[in-house]
């Protein structure tokens, strides 16, 4: 008895009909994946929406020293300031930017501060890596 022959050939027949149907199931639903339809807007006479307030920024330097913009403050008075303007404005965003040098101990306690203070958005500045 022989023995049929090994094929040595790959069939693509069946890859080229996965081909085919992926090809096609991609040409039906593109034009479907765009959000949104296209419409002609009224006009209408309305304000402007306000802008939004930029963050206050708190810096804490080399030294430890802590500044509210460009005024220096202490530990106190940096939760002082924090509570009134956590009064009038509770959702104030405020910008930590403490330099690399500084201890952390140092911005840990204002940044403690300034949540008792009543801030509760505070970001830490950084800069990207290189």
């Amino acid at each position: 008895m022989k023995r049929p022959r090994l094929m040595g050939e790959i069939n693509v027949t069946p890859l080229v009909d996965v081909m085919l149907v992926l090809l096609a199931t991609f040409a039906l639903t593109a034009p479907l994946l765009t959000t949104g339809i296209e419409v002609e807007l009224p006009r209408a006479a309305s304000t402007p929406l306000p802008e939004l307030p930029t963050p206050i920024r708190i810096s804490v330097d080399a030294r430890g020293r802590i500044w509210w913009g460009k005024q220096r403050v202490s530990l106190a008075q940096l939760r002082a300031r924090a509570g009134a303007l956590a009064r009038r404005r509770p959702e104030a965003e405020v910008v930590l930017a403490a330099d690399a040098r500084t201890p952390y101990a140092r911005v840990a306690k204002a940044l403690a501060a300034l949540q008792q203070g009543g801030l509760t958005k505070i970001a830490l500045l950084t800069e990207p890596q290189r």
